[in-house]
């Protein structure tokens, strides 16, 4: 009889225990799928680890006229795979690339706007790749506008960020449109240059 008591007890224990590991399967309440955040962990590491310095190349702020009230003036940036020598009008900076990547130009100021031309993201996945973004920019009012570029590599076509560099900040100048309303305004006969050639031909010149 005390044989069989203890058989009894020995199975109940082997029962319970084989939820906890002993029959190979996770533990009753253990979160599923955990294998699977550990594979999308590794890639997004290996897909960081896949990114190589490239080279940002946008419109120096030096050749941006602006002018308030005037026309939209264009402004670019590329990214670039590798680095190339400095042209007049463009600031170069070191960059990531070897993914999806985005570029952003934030705004700020006195009735400033700027406008984009293209498409957000694009792909910059070799040295040789190359890529291009445009905006319109203008003002309404004269003053100091800031002009921030923003540039973000993701995880193929999703929102996972694998680095975002801090923005390229630069202050623009906007200049107020040049001289008073009568004297550029063609609605008074060309302005000082008509008032020019009737005082020449003046008898009281």
């Amino acid at each position: 009889m005390l044989a069989v008591l203890i058989a009894l007890v020995s199975g109940l224990f082997l029962l319970l225990g084989g939820g906890e590991g002993g029959s190979g399967h996770p533990p009753v309440g253990s979160p599923p799928g955990g294998s699977k955040q550990q594979t999308y962990v590794d890639e997004i590491d290996e897909a960081r680890q896949q990114l190589f310095k490239g080279e940002l190349v946008r419109t120096s702020t030096k050749s941006l006229h602006l002018v308030a009230g005037g026309d939209p003036l264009p402004f670019q940036a590329q990214i670039l795979g590798s680095w190339r020598s400095d042209d007049p009008g463009e600031t170069h900076s070191p960059t990531s690339a070897g993914a999806q990547i985005g570029v952003k130009l934030h705004c700020s100021g006195t009735q400033v706007r700027c406008t984009p031309l293209s498409s957000e993201r694009q792909n910059v996945l070799s040295k040789k790749d190359k890529a291009t973004w445009l905006w319109d920019v203008s003002a309404k009012k004269a003053g100091t506008v800031t002009m921030s570029v923003t540039v973000t590599a993701y995880y193929r076509d999703s929102d996972t960020v694998l680095f975002e560099a801090s923005p390229a900040t630069t202050h623009v100048k906007v200049a107020a449109p040049p001289g008073d309303s009568f004297a550029w305004s063609p609605r008074h006969g060309g302005g000082s240059s008509a008032r020019s050639r009737a005082w020449a031909g003046s008898p009281y010149r």
